[in-house]
């Protein structure tokens, strides 16, 4: 019996330890694939049909697998749980399409470090069974958020659906209403909206970034809006993604109207943040009468216009529109101040303007006069023409580059005065590279004007026209005409008032006409003068 119990302290222990070491594997084995696949419900249900059915979710390492969601396939990767996702029978293997289309996801925290997410990226039939799969990367957690479906800011705790299909508009608003907080998230999706979302004080529109779509539902009409704040302060737009859906709500629009995707009505204090204004046969932002307004980081991508403002408010005042890419269509500006009101405290800064061929880039209008304007760092090409000042005062346009104008200017300012213009380029373009009209104490500093007036002869580098500009400094620039025989560099068409440094002139020449009169120069002896108008000096050195 003593040597039993010897034998039982012994075995147990070991027994034990056997036992626990048995559970351990068991825990740490890798996920398998579910013995009953999560597939299609087996009806009649088309596969061209959208269905919303379950599907069986895989994650595999991009340390061993080229992150191509075309050539991974479910052996290949680790099953990790099920979750639900609206489904067709397409392919799909675009990240921005997939998760979209995800309703829920399930729960991969404990497959991936705590800093790290999955980007879901494909979606597609992988065998006979007809199992729906859902593969994905990770990817650093601050790239990608979970899908939200319990948040109760998010739109889809109230209904919304994302589908790009489904009529989400009360469900928005609905969201609204029930966030006294003052912020609505949109998780990535596409929700369709059929009417005017408009959005109150103190309020925070939130989403994914680019995969977060608003979209105009199909017959959505001409002078329609889609989100609009009226009489509202402190209203925040960010990572948010709204389209026009111009492919199927084109008919009866244009360039003088069409669908309105945010509109800013005598409201104050707006910032729209990182946002995506997309596929509009008309305007993205309508600011009418809005003071204290920052555009940022955003995207415009085939709109006519990209920010407008309109309507006759006495003043609008501190407009800040920085970081913002702006490309495609063809009518309407992609920057305009075009309201009957004074505009001041503006700044235009590093936006990059590409492809509108029948546009002014950015546009100051002069329906009323302007003060404190700052033109800088922006990069525009292929426009109609490049920047356009009207009756403002302090201007500053500081080293803008204009390439490749299509119809017009490079840099126009007219009836203004106390403008600097300085550190700017303008080459190959079709019209005047710079045209000063009936402006006075402009200082014009470092101007680079290459291959400008390409149109015809009728155009120049630089242009002084109008009745009178006085008190014009211009220094340190160059003229340079590379291809082509020699052009005339600079025209002056009116009397002025001028002081001229250290211009260097390449196969270009000086044209004082019939309507010049009292202007002064002194070029070098190498340069061509033309001199028809009454009382000017032309000294050489």
């Amino acid at each position: 019996m003593t040597s039993y119990r010897r034998y039982l302290k012994r075995i147990i222990p070991c027994v034990v330890l056997f036992l626990a070491l048995v559970v351990i594997v068991i825990f740490n084995l890798p996920n398998k694939k579910p013995s009953n696949p999560v597939i299609i419900p087996d009806d009649n249900t088309p596969l061209s049909d959208r269905i919303q059915a379950k599907a069986s979710f895989y994650l595999f390492n991009p340390g061993d697998f080229t992150p191509d969601f075309t050539n991974v396939t479910p052996d290949l990767a680790e099953y990790i749980g099920e979750g639900t996702v609206y489904f067709t029978g397409d392919i799909y293997n675009n990240p921005s399409e997939v998760s979209s289309l995800i309703v829920s996801e399930p729960n991969y925290s404990s497959f991936l470090p705590s800093d790290k997410a999955v980007s879901w990226g494909s979606i597609y039939l992988y065998n006979e069974s007809k199992e729906i799969c859902v593969i994905g990367l990770s990817t650093d957690k601050s790239e990608v958020d979970p899908i939200a479906v319990d948040d109760p800011s998010s739109v889809r705790t109230y209904g919304a659906k994302g589908d790009g299909v489904t009529d989400d508009t009360a469900a928005i608003i609905e969201t609204l209403k029930n966030n006294p907080d003052g912020k609505v998230y949109f998780p990535r999706g596409t929700y369709v909206i059929s009417s005017r979302i408009r959005i109150p004080s103190n309020m925070q529109i939130i989403g994914d970034g680019a995969s977060s779509v608003i979209i105009a539902a199909p017959g959505t009409g001409r002078g329609a809006d889609m989100i609009k704040v009226d009489k509202a302060t402190n209203v925040v737009f960010k990572n948010i993604c709204i389209s026009g859906n111009s492919s199927i709500n084109y008919e009866n629009m244009n360039d003088q109207d069409g669908i309105h995707l945010l509109e800013l009505w005598n409201s104050d204090n707006i910032t729209v943040d990182n946002c995506s204004f997309i596929d509009n046969v008309y305007t993205a932002i309508r600011n009418v009468g809005s003071s204290n307004v920052t555009i940022t980081n955003c995207h415009f991508k085939n709109t006519d216009c990209g920010f407008i403002t309109l309507g006759s408010a006495a003043s609008i005042h501190d407009l800040t529109i920085t970081n913002n890419s702006i490309d495609g269509h063809q009518s309407s500006e992609p920057i305009s101040l075009f309201a009957n009101s004074s505009h001041s405290n503006i700044l235009i800064a590093n936006n990059t303007i590409i492809n509108k061929a029948k546009a002014c880039g950015i546009f100051i209008g002069g329906k009323q006069h302007n003060n404190n304007v700052i033109i800088r760092d922006n990069t525009l090409n292929a426009t109609a023409s490049g920047i356009r000042v009207e009756s403002s005062s302090d201007v500053q346009v500081l080293r803008n580059s204009i390439s490749n104008t299509v119809s017009g200017c490079g840099i126009k300012v007219m009836n203004c005065d106390n403008v600097i213009l300085d550190g700017n380029t303008c080459s190959n373009v079709q019209q005047d590279g710079l045209q000063i009209t009936d402006c006075s104490d402009v200082t014009i500093n470092k101007l680079t004007a290459i291959n400008c007036g390409q149109a015809t002869n009728d155009w120049v580098s630089i242009r002084f026209t109008g009745t009178k500009n006085s008190d014009i400094t211009f220094t340190n620039s160059s003229i340079e005409y590379n291809n082509t025989t020699s052009k005339i560099g600079i025209i002056f068409n009116c009397e002025t008032d001028i002081d001229m440094e250290n211009i260097t002139y390449s196969n270009a020449s000086i044209w004082l006409t019939k309507k010049s009169a009292n202007t002064s120069l002194s070029v070098p002896a190498s340069v061509k003068i033309r001199d028809q108008g009454q009382e000017n000096t032309v000294t050489t050195h």
